[in-house]
């Protein structure tokens, strides 16, 4: 027999190993819906979550809430803390002081509107008391729930990782009355390969820097402005491509992108996609996506590229993205 929700019957505890299966089974059934998901087992959680950190950020089980109905979890909520050094160094800018931020939340839909969401919420920030500033991390940085560590398939949402629809208006008036707002409208675009005929060759003839290269590397990640002799793998055990084009030897454009492996083999996603603003205007951006987009289609066998954008921000990519067919795909509110 499946009893009516109840508040009063709802425990609170912080994370333990024995949790495990139970947050499995609470992830697939809450998450199930989300674009880009895929089921995750209890060695996804310990290997991407439990056992994951750095020198600087590392899980503390304290940090993570669950809420249980006896044996079934029926909500989560994870925080965590940068400190002052990691924020400097993310954002050069960044005056004093740590920054927190909720890494992942969730409730079952049945168990919404109880005041589980508030309870684990409320918990959950009281971790981060003394933080210059708290916010909702859905983006590559989150390092559990997005992959800043290398390009790798998040749990679901974005090439970035994990976010909140833009049409989800219970979450985000949930959110708001908590005085969480977003920042801007994310586009996720997708193109179908079948199709796809770009011809490289036209691509690079139309650039109008004589003096260029345009090369692959495997599992690195070039710097805007760096040169050939800077190239080192990004971190061993993860597999991506980038395209790079080459200026007398200095670095001023790339695209790179993964496959998304764990969701579908079929499937890659652009994870970065700059050109320096000196070189823009050049054909650089036209070119790298044609080379780009061929090397998947032709050597990898790619069936479907997906990327995100956010057109008040990035207005010139959103629109060479267009022009090249990809089409909207899920707009996500970026925290």
């Amino acid at each position: 027999m499946i009893l009516e929700p109840d508040f009063d019957r709802i425990t609170f505890e912080t994370f333990k190993d024995e949790h495990i299966p139970q947050i499995v089974r609470f992830w697939n059934d809450c998450f199930s819906g989300m674009r880009n998901f895929f089921p995750v087992s209890s060695r996804d959680v310990r290997d991407r979550i439990v056992r994951k950190g750095n020198a600087v950020e590392k899980f503390d089980p304290s940090r993570f809430f669950i809420a249980r109905d006896e044996d079934l979890v029926v909500g989560i909520a994870h925080a965590a803390l940068r400190s002052e050094e990691v924020m400097r160094a993310i954002y050069p800018d960044w005056e004093s002081g740590s920054q927190g931020y909720l890494a992942i939340f969730g409730v079952l839909p049945q168990f919404r509107k109880i005041g589980v969401g508030g309870k684990l919420l409320q918990l959950a920030l009281a971790t981060l008391d003394g933080a210059k500033e708290i916010v909702l991390d859905g983006q590559c940085i989150n390092p559990w729930y997005g992959n800043s560590e290398a390009p790798f398939t998040p749990f679901f949402g974005t090439p970035e990782g994990v976010s909140i629809p833009a049409d989800d208006a219970e979450s985000l008036a949930f959110l708001a009355r908590r005085g969480f707002r977003p920042r801007y409208d994310a586009v996720a675009l997708e193109l179908d390969m079948t199709n796809y005929k770009g011809n490289p060759q036209l691509a690079v003839q139309g650039l109008t820097d004589k003096d260029y290269k345009i090369v692959h590397c495997a599992n690195h990640c070039p710097m805007i402005g760096g040169t050939v002799a800077d190239w080192k793998i990004f971190r061993p055990g993860f597999f991506f491509d980038t395209i790079c084009a080459l200026e007398n030897d200095v670095v001023v454009g790339t695209i790179t992108g993964y496959q998304m492996i764990d969701l579908d083999p079929s499937k890659y996603a652009i994870y970065e996609f700059e050109v320096d603003p000196e070189h823009h205007g050049k054909g650089y951006g036209r070119a790298l996506l044609t080379m780009f987009l061929s090397f998947m289609k032709d050597q990898k066998g790619a069936r479907v590229i997906e990327t995100l954008t956010i057109p008040e921000v990035s207005g010139p990519a959103f629109e060479l993205y267009k022009k090249f067919g990809f089409v909207p795909a899920q707009t996500w509110a970026i925290f």
